[in-house]
């Protein structure tokens, strides 16, 4: 049977809308895919910067929103310790189903995929009406010879979207995203180029199942335009625009509430897209189309700014932590764990508050204190990035009341509930991550790929992975001080603990680059006298709201 190959380009979100979100406190994971060169006789051109640029723009509006990113660009592959986040379908698949297999997703979780690069559509010419099979390409993708679907194999390291579909109508997360721009050159008419960022016609695409909605970047036969100037596409521009907060609008005469909706950003993008096309390209028309049945007020992101986060005078970032109740300490199931984390108990946090997303630095340590405890150290690495070690508890307080008179805001050390909390990010597991302490290397330095490695020292902040909440190093690194003297927990549930009123040693959590895996556990507590310094001791900072 005769085939058709057809080449198009296709921007859009997929949105699965089962029930309502409550917006901001659910966990928000993400992998990002951009794939700007191909190999040589592939078949597929390469496409220069935009598809890149693309990702890591996504992917940093993204982080700002409180998504944990896993950015996967041929950029962020070529650093150390980075390879798996190489855009190849392997490691794309790999990253995939680890967000959406992600433990204990549902109600308030959000899981977002987006693919930029190539991407490729084989229909039957004689099978009208039949739904044409499409394909993004990663980087290890190859087209050479093929004419008809059929002749696909796992050779061709084609990824289907009808694959991706499958996926995550499984996850349990209450949202899913899936945005898709795939731009595709075609080979065979050179003309259609423009400063060879432009892109082919969007074919006829099937429409989105039952409780999908999807918006793509144009509507049949027109191009979803990547531009040369801004060496990005003109959709993806406006899609990160409004998901900064630009898509907010006022509302009957309302003002601006903070919130981006799904009904807001999708007229930000369509409106802002087409209007710069026209102007910009003799008249030319890109309309994005949005089908499906969805809910127009769903939220999907704040205006960055807001009240979500901050930072300080000193380049500190806290972000906004929500009131809630978990299960803190460790479960009698759990082998790994010791006596002094039982028993596990329910805790109510009854009030908002902000943590830094990093551990103290070097950098800020200096900049408040005017002083660098850890020079002349063994087990140290100097840099304004790297965290500030040496520093006892009373060390610590002594920061927060210093960055509390510079700042005029009530700067502390967090409770150990807090801590716990604000670590598990809404997991229940041994780590925010799962409980597959194979995975601990991408959120955590610790002694497998620290001491073991012969980088004997507290590394810079924010180097691995965030956990749900947007926190870096909340495993691993260095321990953190917490305000609580050490004690026994309650066997019942508890708002808003505190600690004992009085005791011989404070409270440390985490993990550090020289302790295995086993210590890094969110649940797992140590103890230290309050004067006490060493390599694998630092800090973060809280403020209530």
């Amino acid at each position: 049977m005769q085939s058709n190959y057809i080449q198009f380009t296709l921007s859009m979100l997929i949105l699965l809308i089962p029930t309502w979100p409550v917006f901001g406190q659910g966990r928000k994971l993400a992998v990002v895919v951009g794939v700007g060169t191909y190999r040589a006789n592939s078949g597929l051109p390469s496409l220069g910067n935009a598809p890149g640029n693309d990702a890591a723009n996504i992917s940093d509006v993204l982080r700002e929103q409180g998504f944990t990113v896993f950015e996967m660009t041929h950029a962020t592959a070529r650093v150390d310790g980075q390879e798996n986040l190489a855009p190849n379908i392997a490691y794309i698949r790999d990253q995939i189903s680890g967000v959406l297999d992600f433990p204990n997703l549902g109600r308030d979780d959000v899981v977002l995929i987006t693919l930029s690069g190539h991407g490729v559509q084989f229909e039957d010419i004689k099978g009208a009406g039949k739904t044409p099979s499409f394909y993004f390409c990663p980087a290890d993708a190859t087209i050479t010879g093929i004419k008809t679907a059929n002749q696909i194999t796992e050779r061709n390291h084609l990824l289907p979207l009808e694959e991706l579909y499958a996926q995550l109508a499984k996850c349990n997360a209450t949202t899913k995203l899936l945005i898709v721009d795939a731009c595709r050159n075609d080979p065979t008419q050179p003309g259609v180029f423009r400063s060879g960022l432009a892109s082919a016609t969007l074919p006829k695409l099937p429409p989105p199942t039952g409780g999908t909605a999807a918006l793509f970047s144009c509507k049949a036969n027109q191009r979803a335009v990547q531009d040369s100037k801004l060496q990005q596409g003109i959709f993806a521009k406006f899609l990160v625009d409004g998901l900064k907060g630009a898509a907010d609008q006022p509302l009957a005469g309302l003002p601006a509430d903070g919130v981006v909706t799904f009904g807001e950003l999708s007229t930000y993008v369509a409106n802002n897209t087409y209007a710069y096309v026209y102007r910009n390209y003799n008249g030319e028309k890109q309309s994005p189309e949005l089908r499906g049945e969805f809910d127009l007020n769903l939220p999907l992101a704040r205006r960055l700014g807001s009240a979500a986060e901050f930072t300080n005078s000193v380049g500190m970032k806290l972000v906004l932590i929500k009131a809630g109740s978990f299960m803190m300490g460790s479960p009698d199931s759990d082998q790994d764990a010791y006596n002094f984390e039982k028993p596990q108990h329910r805790v109510t946090l009854s009030q908002d508050y902000y943590l830094g997303t990093t551990e103290v630095t070097q950098g800020q340590w200096e900049a408040v204190m005017g002083t660098t405890p850890w020079r002349g150290k063994t087990y140290v690495q100097e840099g304004s990035n790297y965290s500030a070690t040496y520093v006892s508890w009373e060390d610590a307080i002594e920061f927060c009341k210093k960055l509390s008179s510079l700042e005029g805001k009530s700067y502390r050390l967090p409770t150990e509930a807090e801590w716990e909390y604000a670590c598990r990010g809404g997991t229940t597991t041994a780590y925010s991550f799962g409980a597959d302490a194979s995975q601990l290397s991408r959120y955590a330095w610790f002694n497998e790929n620290a001491w073991d490695q012969d980088e004997k020292y507290a590394h810079p902040v924010a180097q691995k992975m965030a956990n749900p909440f947007g926190l870096y190093d909340m495993h691993g690194n260095v321990y953190e001080w917490c305000s609580d003297w050490h004690g026994e927990y309650s066997s019942g549930s508890v708002t808003d603990p505190r600690g004992p009123g009085r005791g011989s040693y404070r409270v440390s959590r985490g993990g550090s680059w020289n302790f295995n895996a086993r210590y890094c556990r969110s649940a797992y507590r140590i103890n230290g006298s309050p004067d006490y310094r060493n390599d694998y001791l630092g800090f973060r900072v809280a403020v209530g709201r």
